[in-house]
């Protein structure tokens, strides 16, 4: 798989967009439904199920944290509404008592990233003439005429 296979989208439900190349969603199982227990590690391939399906079961989401919930279970957060740590687990102290430990990982399945877009849309034609006059605005050595001027031009 190369890494410039054009990224496939999800389509945005309000709470969740997932990233992938097209060749790895689909060669990824879809999830038909998550999991009640478990008494393992997810494994990343799984991870990536969870996302690539989630955004068809509304049902998986859980709007508000539980307080210590049982052993195994399986839970997603929307992470802007519930903050990291708040989460009903009881998080292990620093040696300083003052701070818990936090791991930031990204996400890997088969060598490419997942959760990111790989690629920037280029800048529509339309709408480069107003990118580019904000850009030289913020030039004080050049006169309004001359700025009024180059924006006729590109219209």
């Amino acid at each position: 798989m190369s890494s410039k296979d054009p990224p496939e989208v999800s389509a945005e439900r309000g709470h969740l967009k997932v990233f992938l190349p097209r060749k790895l969603v689909e060669c990824l199982p879809k999830c038909p439904v998550l999991p009640k227990e478990q008494l393992r590690w997810n494994t990343n391939e799984e991870i990536a199920s969870y996302l690539i399906t989630f955004e068809k079961h509304d049902e998986w989401l859980s709007c508000s944290p539980k307080t210590r919930p049982q052993n195994g279970s399986v839970i997603l957060y929307n992470r802007k509404k519930v903050k990291y740590r708040k989460d009903g687990y009881c998080w292990k102290k620093r040696k300083d008592g003052k701070t818990t430990r936090e791991d930031h990982m990204k996400l890997k399945v088969q060598g490419v990233e997942v959760g990111g877009p790989q690629t920037q849309p280029p800048p529509s034609p339309k709408n480069l003439p107003l990118r580019l006059l904000r850009a030289l605005l913020h030039r004080a050595h050049l006169p309004p005429p001359l700025l009024l001027a180059a924006a006729g031009n590109w219209g």
